[in-house]
């Protein structure tokens, strides 16, 4: 084995490899946390978005019940009633109404036996 100190100095390799090995290990631990809370999130926001498509079709079919059930309401034939309905939903909420005659009212449009 041939070694000439003067043209190649010594180098410690260890020490070397030592330095920059840790940190290139840190580095890639780093690399490997940061990409792990990456995927996390994508697979969490994936979940969230389908909840929101769930809530919205909830929300659609909600309101489409609603706009039959207003549809129904707005009939010729039913007029009265909606607006018996709102009449008393206004009493309702000024409190200012008798309860024996709302449930005397009730009594009348009833069936009887229904109760």
């Amino acid at each position: 084995m041939d070694l000439n100190l003067a043209s190649q100095p010594y180098e410690d390799a260890r020490q070397f490899w030592m330095r920059w090995g840790t940190a290139v290990g840190a580095v890639g631990l780093l690399t490997l946390v940061l990409l792990t809370l990456d995927v996390t999130g994508w697979v969490n926001a994936r979940r969230d978005r389908a909840a929101i498509a769930q809530k919205r079709a909830m929300i659609a079919d909600r309101d489409r019940l609603r706009a039959n059930a207003e549809g129904f309401l707005n009939r010729q034939e039913n007029r009265n009633t909606r607006d018996m309905s709102q009449f008393l939903n206004e009493l309702i909420e000024r409190k200012a109404f008798s309860w024996t005659r709302v449930l005397e009212n009730l009594e009348k449009v009833m069936r009887p036996g229904y109760i």
